[in-house]
């Protein structure tokens, strides 16, 4: 029997890992192939209440404030009829939603409290099992999947933008597209296929784009346009431009899919966080300001192909000192 297990309790330090950090795996060289061309209706959606992603934070940090203790809950198991690959959710007052993306393509969405759970409606019910769900929970407590669109990478999440159900995402082509009720309007810049979109709470977003090749590493995503040779920063408001690029120089690359976007000392200024990576050296952990310029970085591997991942900004030590937690090549030794 399949079960999803949730534990109702606030965690103090915790870091929250995507299931599936890096997403969707494809083998073929060329960015394109690596998109499914099914088509799907865009929902309308309003009075937006709530959104939940597949990954904790819409900056990209992994970090949950609060606290409490696991070992003195009970967990609520709840059966699934197939294999959960995608698992999104909402905490709202005294309940929580879930929704889950089975590996049959069916969604099912339950509403949890300490007493148990219950099986709600959510729309649609029906999704490609490798698109990364992003719920939304409206003012009537309805769900729905905000991420369907015509021609929406099929790999990584849309975002919402407000209250009111504006929506950013990465269209197949690479394009940035943001809708709302004024329409659509889009950006060309060259998104990566499997970049994650972050957003602030100005409604600015920050992507990957500019594919790359010049790294043969492929352990990550699996292709060789894994890597995106720029940091792309965009305005929502009150106009729908490139705010910023930020180039990386060769041999350097971003390894990865998404980024970490934290105002790390406090200054009301976000930093941006990534692994750089080069065949000589392996993977460093670099910050950038918004600016493009570089704030800090870590010594290398210093082991060609081999990587690090930034995991969460916080103050782990103390409250008044801010960490990096990275992992060190998360996939093979020596570790």
């Amino acid at each position: 029997m399949k079960l999803l297990t949730v534990c109702s309790v606030l965690l103090s330090s915790v870091l929250l890992f995507s299931c599936a950090e890096n997403e969707n795996k494809d083998n073929n060289d060329l960015p394109n192939n690596i998109i499914s061309k099914d088509k799907a209706v865009t929902q309308s959606i309003s009075n937006v209440q709530a959104t939940g992603y597949t990954y904790h934070s819409p900056d990209g940090n992994r970090f949950v404030e609060g606290k409490g203790t696991l070992n003195t809950i009970t967990p609520i198991d709840i059966p699934l009829p197939a294999s959960a690959v995608w698992i999104s959710a909402i905490s709202a007052g005294q309940k929580s939603y879930w929704a889950v993306v089975l590996d049959t393509g069916q969604v099912k969405a339950y509403s949890t409290t300490a007493q148990g759970y219950e099986e709600v409606d959510i729309s649609p019910s029906q999704l490609s099992a490798i698109i990364p769900p992003t719920l939304v929970m409206q003012a009537d407590d309805q769900l729905k999947l905000a991420n369907v669109f015509d021609d929406g990478s099929t790999v990584t999440s849309s975002v919402v933008l407000n209250n009111d159900g504006d929506r950013a995402y990465v269209a197949t082509n690479g394009d940035v597209v943001l809708k709302n009720s004024n329409g659509e309007q889009r950006l060309a810049v060259s998104a990566l296929p499997y970049a994650r979109l972050l957003m602030d709470e100005k409604q600015r977003l920050l992507v990957l784009t500019n594919p790359s090749n010049r790294y043969a590493h492929r352990a990550v995503l699996g292709s060789a346009y894994d890597h995106a040779s720029e940091i792309t920063l965009i305005e929502t408001q009150p106009v729908f431009k490139i705010a910023r690029r930020i180039a990386v120089s060769a041999p350097d690359v971003v390894e990865g899919n998404a980024l970490i976007w934290h105002d790390t000392d406090g200054d009301g200024q976000r930093e941006i966080i990534t692994t750089l990576s080069r065949a000589a050296e392996g993977g460093r952990i670099v910050v950038f300001n918004e600016d493009g310029s570089q704030r800090n970085q870590s010594s290398p591997i210093g082991i060609d192909f081999r990587w690090r991942h930034q995991v969460a900004v916080a103050p782990f030590r103390s409250s008044s000192e801010v960490d990096l937690l990275s992992v060190y090549i998360p996939h093979l030794g020596p570790r």
